[in-house]
């Protein structure tokens, strides 16, 4: 892919992604991509919130509820997420009172969300009230055991929420390899992550609080690219950490009064867009290894507002030239390869190896040493820190390490064989759609058509191969064309 196509390619997902349609998908998560039939809305009295119909809910009350003679409704009420979540069928929203859900009363962590289940607490409070709290341990195909509070599901949804892991290397909420919408919680108390997001994650993650998490607010790693928008990071280690080939896109968020704004490592490539990182006791935004965090362009500037970081507001330690065309920033709070001018070529995704599944381990927080006379970020590998890192611990310079490859493999190239005459492609902007595709057809890639980005799902040397792909695609209600190759 080359610079011009990956420009679109980043303008294309963020354009395509609106913040009215993300908060009406919160609510309900798969009713088009299914076929489900859509239920009439109700408004909320208390919360002005729509909701769906009593039949289509379930009402969780950790205090009045009981699982054994509860049905589930209004006036018999669940005691227990965990019960709730047994019985959900698809298309169903868990409404949650407020209160506090864990051990004591009666929860089993990790909690599994289920695909096209909703659980909803109070959005508006941003689950003030609601508080989830507790983790147990889930078996990670890329990251072996984890401690974690939620395990998210493809399609599925949550909202309104405190998510909180008071576990040694507790994690909030573990997306990995689905598309969740995460939209109006409180992510906070996590001794490692607010939320983890891995393997080939899509999804969208808006509008939530992380703060006074041990090592990070975020971490994203794998080759997932989900959009971040609109978000509060702070009083945490770093507030977004960014790792092996993920390029999610971030957008609108405020990053302030952690150690460090954003790490991006590895051969990560994400796409900023408006956010404001100030405040933070370190730097804004490090760079380093193979990353090329996208901060603007002469097509799309970046937008992106920084100032007021304690030592530096971009440290660029990566081999890339950083683009940075069009912020508020003051060139000389910053160090390294960055362009100001919009010229930098951008680089494409690196494959991610399929060896390094098993033996890769999530990166704690950072660890400031000083290597050849400068100050820089090392991070330490967990295998030589297997009690994690909170991002508060003294420097020590033996704890360098190389970063693991990255663990997850990217989606194979076009086939380019002389005989093929026909492609099928979908367009899918955002990556909810592309999830949706690779659901279908798991080796459909990312490609551009008409200047558009598309997902290319087949190639043919026969049109009649090329039409039954279409016409499989469209009984699960998903448009698809032919194309010359």
């Amino acid at each position: 892919m080359n610079h011009r196509h990956q420009q679109n390619h980043n303008l294309s997902i963020m354009r395509s992604c609106a913040w009215a349609s993300l908060l009406a998908l919160c609510l309900l998560p798969v009713a088009q991509a299914q076929k489900t039939p859509i239920v009439p809305f109700r408004k909320n009295p208390n919360t002005g919130i729509e909701t769906k119909s009593e039949k289509n809910q379930l009402f969780v009350n950790p205090g009045t509820g009981n699982d054994s003679t509860g049905d589930g409704s209004s006036t018999a009420p669940l005691k227990t997420i965990t019960q709730a979540l047994r019985v959900a069928q698809p298309d169903t929203v868990i409404q949650l009172a407020p209160g506090t859900y864990s051990t004591e009363t009666g929860e089993f962590f990790p909690l599994h969300l289920k695909p096209g289940v909703t659980i909803l607490g109070d959005r508006p409070t941003k689950g003030k009230d609601i508080i989830i709290r507790g983790g147990g341990y889930y078996l990670s195909p890329t990251f072996a055991r984890q401690n974690i509070t939620i395990l998210g599901a493809n399609q599925a949804a949550i909202a309104g929420v405190t998510l909180t892991n008071p576990h040694p290397r507790g994690y909030g909420l573990w997306i990995e390899s689905s598309s969740v919408m995460v939209t109006d919680n409180t992510l906070t108390g996590s001794t490692h992550d607010g939320i983890s997001v891995t393997g080939n994650s899509g999804g969208a993650i808006a509008g939530n609080y992380f703060v006074q998490n041990g090592a990070n607010g975020i971490t994203i790693y794998g080759i997932s690219g989900p959009e971040v928008r609109d978000n509060h990071f702070e009083n945490t280690g770093f507030g977004i950490n960014i790792a092996e080939s993920a390029a999610p896109v971030l957008i609108g968020n405020r990053i302030t009064g952690n150690k460090d704004g954003i790490l991006v490592q590895a051969h990560a490539l994400p796409v900023l867009r408006n956010n404001t990182i100030v405040g933070n006791s370190r730097y804004g935004l490090v760079a380093i290894g193979q990353s090329q965090p996208n901060l603007g362009t002469a097509n799309e500037v970046g937008g992106n507002i920084f100032k007021n970081n304690g030592e530096l507001d971009i440290s660029a330690n990566s081999s890339n030239n950083i683009p940075a065309f069009g912020n508020q920033l003051s060139a000389s709070r910053t160090s390294g390869k960055i362009d100001f001018q919009g010229i930098a070529q951008l680089v494409s995704a690196v494959p991610t190896p399929a060896s390094s599944q098993a033996t890769a381990t999530p990166l704690p927080g950072p660890d400031f040493s000083v290597v050849s006379g400068s100050t820089h970020p090392v991070v330490s590998h967990p295998a030589h820190n297997m009690g994690g890192c909170s991002g508060n611990e003294s420097p020590r310079a033996d704890r360098q390490a190389v970063l693991p490859p990255p663990t997850v493999p990217a989606p194979p190239p076009p086939v380019t064989p002389q005989s093929l005459r026909y492609r099928v492609v979908v367009e899918a902007a955002t990556p909810w759609e592309q999830s949706r595709v690779r659901d279908r057809v798991p080796d459909a890639f990312r490609s551009f058509s008409r200047g558009r980005r598309v997902m290319q799902v087949g190639a043919f040397i026969n049109l009649s191969k090329a039409e039954q792909l279409v016409q499989q695609l469209k009984s699960y209600s998903i448009v698809a064309r032919i194309e010359p190759y």
